[in-house]
C-alpha cells in the first residue's frame, strides 16, 4: 500500500441513491468527506468500497457526515465504521489526528457552530440583537428549524445519547472538534497542516438559502483556524470549487469536490464533480488538471458574499 502524502478529494456521494464510479488521480490516500452513505441504509460505504479496486491499493480515509449518522447516535455510527473499516486498514476520523509522512491531517464531521446568527434580523423578535445572549439565539433557531418554517431533516431524524439533535448540542459539538484543531495546531510539526471535515470552515457559500438564517446550519466562520492550515477540504454544499483566504500565500486554502447527488431533496447531481477526484500534494498544494481555472478569494467582511464564475459549479442559485 503507498504510503504517498498526495491526497484526493470526494465528499456526499450519497450511495444510498445511486451508485457511482470514481478513478482516483495520484497514489495517495483517497478522502470521502462524508454524506457517503445515509445510516438507515441496509448497505454501508464499507461494503461499497471493499467493491473497489482501487480501495485496497491504497489507504482511505473516512469522515462521517450527517446524512452518515441519520437514525444512529454519533458515537454509535463512528464506533461501528472504525470497526467495518479495521480489518482494511481505512482510517475513520472523528476529532482525532493522522499523521503521513509529511503532512499531518486533522479530521472530523467539524458540525456547524451558529457563529453569525446576529447577522439575522429574524431574532429580532425575541429582543434587540445587540441585547440577545447566545443561549437566547440557539433556542430560538432551534425552534424555527424544528416547528417553524426552516425545518431541518437532520434534527428529526439524527441522534447524539440516544435523543434527537439540537442546534445548542451541535453547536457544543462543534466547540469540541474546534478545540481538538486547535490542540493539534498548539503542537510544533515541521510538515503541512491539512484539515479534512464534512461541515466546512466558512460562510462562503452564502447563497445556499440566501439570507435565511438556515445558512446557519451550511456554514462557519473559523477563520481564525483556517489561516493557520496550508489546506482544508470539506463537503456539505453540492458544488465543486476552491479558494483562498488570508494573507498567507501559503496557508488557507480550501477546496470541495461533492458529487451531490440527492433525489429526496430535489438535487440534480454537481455537474462538475471530479470523478477523478481534487488532488492535492505537498509541494504543489492543489492540482485540477486545468478542469478548473483560478480559485477565487473569501473576503468575509465583504459585502459580496461569493463570485459566480464558469470555473465553479452552484445548485442553488440566487
Amino acid at each position: 500500500m503507498s504510503n504517498s502524502t498526495e491526497l484526493t478529494i470526494f465528499s456526499d456521494l450519497h450511495l444510498e441513491h445511486s451508485r457511482t464510479q470514481l478513478q482516483p488521480r495520484g497514489v495517495g490516500p483517497v478522502c470521502l468527506l462524508g454524506d457517503l452513505c445515509a445510516g438507515r441504509g441496509e448497505e454501508t460505504v464499507i461494503d461499497w468500497l471493499e467493491r473497489q479496486p482501487w480501495a485496497h491499493e491504497r489507504p482511505i480515509i473516512l469522515i462521517p457526515g450527517n446524512h452518515d449518522f441519520e437514525a444512529l447516535n454519533i458515537e454509535d455510527a463512528v464506533y461501528d465504521l472504525k470497526i467495518l473499516a479495521r480489518p482494511f486498514g481505512w482510517h475513520v476520523l472523528h476529532n482525532e489526528v493522522l499523521t503521513l509522512g509529511d503532512v499531518r491531517i486533522f479530521g472530523s464531521p467539524w458540525y456547524p457552530g451558529f457563529d453569525g446568527w446576529k447577522n439575522f434580523p429574524e431574532l429580532g423578535e425575541i429582543g434587540p440583537i445587540n441585547e440577545v445572549t447566545e443561549e437566547e439565539a440557539l433556542e430560538w433557531l432551534q425552534r424555527e428549524f424544528t416547528n417553524g418554517a426552516m425545518r431541518l431533516m437532520d434534527l428529526r431524524i439524527c441522534k447524539d445519547d440516544n435523543k434527537l439533535w439540537t442546534v445548542p448540542q451541535l453547536a457544543r459539538r462543534h466547540r469540541e472538534a474546534k478545540q481538538a484543531l486547535e490542540s493539534m495546531l498548539s503542537t510544533p510539526f515541521e510538515g503541512k497542516n491539512v484539515v479534512l471535515t464534512h461541515w466546512g470552515p466558512t460562510a462562503y457559500t452564502k447563497g445556499v438559502y440566501p439570507h435565511k438564517p438556515a445558512n446557519l446550519y451550511y456554514q462557519n466562520q473559523d477563520e481564525d483556524v483556517l489561516e493557520q492550515v496550508h489546506a482544508w477540504f470539506h463537503g456539505h454544499q453540492h458544488h465543486t470549487a476552491w479558494y483562498h483566504y488570508g494573507s498567507d500565500p501559503e496557508k488557507g486554502w480550501v477546496g470541495t469536490n461533492a458529487r451531490g447527488v440527492s433525489p429526496t431533496f430535489g438535487l440534480s447531481p454537481n455537474g462538475h464533480f471530479l470523478s477523478q477526484g481534487l488532488y492535492w500534494t505537498p509541494s504543489k498544494g492543489m492540482d485540477f488538471d486545468g478542469v478548473l481555472e483560478s480559485p477565487d478569494v473569501w473576503e468575509p467582511k465583504s459585502t459580496v458574499h461569493f463570485k459566480k464564475k464558469r470555473s465553479f459549479a452552484w445548485l442553488n442559485h440566487d
